[in-house]
């Protein structure tokens, strides 16, 4: 553990609080309301959020270990989301928020217990089309994925 990982544990950890919040608030109604600019509903959104959390966890301890990354794209990535929203677009609440605390729970144990030099280690993402650490891949993956969809969950819940 460092410094450096404690502080991004915790960004994501106070993150991952705020979408919780949103989501024990949710009506039923509101669950199925549809999020700007995102082509899901709330539930499904809150699904692929806690499946990226798990993902992003994955990912970075490979980073860490300096263990190749999988050779995904965006045209994958899109692929994948929209079945994902298509299948999880009535996932009940309860589902959601059991997903979003253990995926989110462990994803900030594995970006806390990094060292200085394990969140530093370079390795290639295809993705990225660029070397990235753990540093990079929890700052633009695990912590860019709640700071791009939570507004949208905001807005389409009326919040």
């Amino acid at each position: 553990m460092s410094e450096r990982s404690l502080a991004l544990a915790q960004q994501f950890e106070t993150l991952s609080r705020q979408v919780i919040d949103v989501y024990e608030h949710l009506t039923p109604v509101q669950l199925t309301a549809q999020c700007p600019g995102e082509n899901c509903t709330i539930a499904a959104l809150g699904f692929h959020m806690a499946t990226i959390h798990a993902l992003a966890a994955d990912w970075i301890r490979k980073a860490a270990n300096g263990d190749e990354l999988p050779a995904v794209t965006m045209d994958m990535v899109n692929a994948m989301n929209a079945e994902q929203f298509a299948r999880d677009a009535d996932r009940p609440v309860g589902e959601v928020l059991d997903a979003l605390r253990s995926h989110g729970a462990a994803a900030a144990e594995v970006v806390r217990g990094l060292t200085d030099a394990q969140l530093a280690r370079p390795v290639y993402c295809t993705l990225f089309d660029a070397d990235v650490t753990a540093v990079d891949l929890t700052q633009r993956i695990l912590i860019g994925d709640i700071e791009t969809h939570l507004p949208s969950i905001k807005a389409a819940a009326g919040a």
